[in-house]
């Protein structure tokens, strides 16, 4: 059964760009923010991008979305100190509209776990939700730059019914995503990281608290967020 996205919270922008995606031969799966609305409802961020991952080469995502975009800036950026895996941002200007597209390049594309969503009739492949949690929680922990937005999400995320999600599923990508960036980091001449299963006291985030908070329709202080997050994420990692 496919997961019906409701279209508040969700830019209208997307559907277009989701329409003209499903028609490439592009090999990828729909992540972050916008498989979330099911999950968390009232508790989910606006989103007014796309995030995917993929295992085409850049050249061939360019041609493709070139092909069917006749406005795009694309950009790619190889793995480096601050990004530990491929990936590039795309703007795609249609109908006078602008739509940024983020994409990355993962080595174990093959073993992340598909499901079905619709977005206003548009019926598109995305990961399932546990891929998208773990990614969450790694970019939580170990980000050089952490943005307030992740903190916020993971504590949506503490909300929910637990029976919605599989632990040992999150436990598998939290372990295939930290080992592929210490695959990257060896390649960079940095020292293979081991993921904590906390926030470090005193971290600093980037990023509005406020608006991002009220935008999830939270009502709660951050030393009383990180308190839960943390208490929640000792529950959930098993590494």
């Amino acid at each position: 059964m496919s997961k019906i996205i409701p279209n508040d919270k969700v830019d209208k922008s997307i559907k277009d760009t989701l329409d003209e995606l499903e028609k490439t031969n592009l090999n990828f799966k729909v992540v972050g923010s916008l498989l979330s609305k099911p999950y968390l409802k009232e508790h989910v961020r606006f989103t007014k991008d796309i995030d995917i991952i993929f295992n085409d080469d850049f050249n061939v995502i360019e041609a493709q979305l070139r092909h069917i975009y006749q406005n795009v800036d694309f950009f790619y950026e190889e793995a480096n100190k601050s990004f530990y895996e491929p990936s590039f941002t795309c703007l795609i200007r249609n109908k006078g509209v602008v739509t940024q597209l983020e994409g990355k390049r993962i080595g174990f594309y093959n073993e992340v776990n598909t499901d079905s969503y619709i977005y206003e009739g548009i019926e598109f492949k995305g990961a399932n939700i546990e891929y998208v949690i773990a990614e969450k929680v790694v970019s939580l922990l170990n980000e050089l730059d952490r943005p307030y937005k992740h903190l916020v999400d993971i504590y949506s995320f503490s909300l929910i019914d637990q029976s919605l999600i599989d632990k040992k599923e999150i436990n598998r990508y939290i372990h295939l995503i930290n080992e592929q960036e210490n695959i990257y980091r060896k390649k960079i001449g940095l020292e293979e990281y081991k993921l904590p299963n906390q926030i470090p006291k005193n971290k600093e985030f980037t990023g509005s608290i406020i608006l991002t908070t009220l935008q999830a329709k939270h009502n709660i202080d951050k030393k009383s967020m990180l308190k839960e997050v943390n208490k929640w994420l000792k529950q959930i990692i098993m590494l």
